[in-house]
């Protein structure tokens, strides 16, 4: 798997991405005391539900736990099914976090309001 090349432009890709969401969270967390919009229910009384600053630190926490788990998930992939199961399997951790750092921006945006 070190040696692969495919398998290090997924790994390319991946960290790239995680460096967008580092540097997205970075931009637009700010910490203070006020209680910043985290959730959003039709249902209830109210409809937007606050959370401290440091809610938004879990976007980071999350990105990096898939990243790591997946690809520790492929390497087992990589055994069991094969090379080309495995490395389809990084290229779709990629889309999952290029689509979290999409959807990630756009609730930072409403946070920041």
């Amino acid at each position: 798997m070190l040696g692969d090349r495919a398998f290090w432009a997924a790994w390319a890709s991946i960290g790239l991405i995680l460096l967008i969401i580092v540097v997205i969270s970075a931009i637009y967390i700010r910490p203070s005391d006020l209680q910043i919009p985290v959730r959003y229910s039709g249902y209830g009384i109210t409809h937007f539900y606050r959370d401290k600053w440091y809610y938004e630190i879990t976007f980071i926490v999350y990105a990096v736990l898939v990243a790591a788990f997946h690809t520790l998930i492929s390497a087992k992939l990589l055994e069991i099914k094969g090379r080309h199961f495995a490395l389809g399997f990084l290229w779709l951790t990629s889309i999952i976090l290029l689509i979290s750092a999409v959807f990630m921006l756009a609730i930072m945006r409403v946070a920041a309001l």
